[in-house]
């Protein structure tokens, strides 16, 4: 019957390895590990964030660089004399 050529086909389908989509492949130059490891190092037990720069080729992309987000005791002005004056409330100004 028709619906059975139907289940035969996609099943038939489904077996068969997809070749059309390679494999995404990502390469990150050595300077990049060390940069992540560094800044992971240096905010243990903290969780750390940042950028990661570089080129999308193909189904290839190349990490060439990567710059960290500064975390909470690394923030710009933190503590100065325009601090809030520790009021505590959480508060940042931009």
């Amino acid at each position: 019957s028709r619906a059975a050529r139907r289940a035969r086909s996609l099943s038939a389908s489904a077996a068969m390895p997809s070749t059309a989509e390679p494999s995404m492949v990502v390469e990150l130059d050595g300077l990049v590990v060390l940069k992540v490891l560094n800044h992971c190092q240096s905010a243990l037990p903290s969780f750390v964030t940042g950028q990661l720069l570089g080129m999308d080729i193909g189904r290839t992309v190349e990490v060439t660089n990567c710059f960290p987000f500064p975390g909470k005791s690394e923030d710009v002005g933190g503590g100065g004399a325009d601090d809030a004056a520790g009021d505590g409330d959480g508060a940042e100004y931009q």
